[in-house]
């Protein structure tokens, strides 16, 4: 599991063409292609974050707002195992955010607002839960992913313009709540 994690980030952050040996899971499924879904320069100035945690209590708030005349923020944070939690608020244009969460009571939060946002979220295994909202969110991609235990995933967009989402759940408890509007 450890691999699939590393080569998971591995492949998102540095494009490289990664084989997995992993069957749950083919990057040439994805709704959006890594290299699109990370910019290949941030400049200086813009917001980026790479947290990486392993065993025990896991936990990491990130909020991310963009400056007048800057955009881009990044976020890329890995969990494996043991009690989890991401919590994310990204304001701006162009947010970006790869969350991979293995083991145990995983759960993400995000708030997201801005155009061209691009998330893509893995749960591998245990408790499972992903709790995410876009507003005035325009020409964005969404990729939602439980694999196995207890799942569950709420997933709001307000004030959407061309969204496209996937959701994918594997095995266990499994739901799916999606609330679209289109705002004032």
């Amino acid at each position: 599991m450890k691999y699939l994690v590393i080569c998971l980030l591995t492949y998102f952050v540095f494009g490289y063409s990664t084989i997995l040996s992993a069957q749950e899971i083919h990057p040439e499924d994805a709704l959006f292609q890594p290299s699109s879904l990370l910019m290949q320069e941030l400049a200086a100035g813009e917001n980026a974050a790479l947290i990486i945690q392993h065993g025990n209590n896991n936990q990491a708030q990130i909020q991310q707002i963009h400056q007048q005349g800057e955009d881009a923020n990044l976020v890329i944070s890995s969990q494996n195992g043991n009690r989890n939690t991401v919590n994310i608020i990204q304001e701006g244009a162009a947010n970006q955010a790869i969350i991979v969460q293995e083991g145990n009571r995983n759960t993400y939060n995000g708030d997201i607002s801005g155009t061209g946002l691009q998330t893509y979220v893995l749960q591998e295994g245990n408790r499972n839960t992903i709790t995410q909202s876009l507003t005035e969110s325009v020409n964005s991609s969404t990729e939602l992913i439980q694999i196995g235990n207890d799942n569950e995933i709420i997933h709001e967009i307000d004030g959407a313009v061309n969204q496209a989402f996937q959701l994918i759940q594997e095995g266990d408890g499994q739901s799916v709540i999606i609330r679209q509007s289109y705002g004032n």
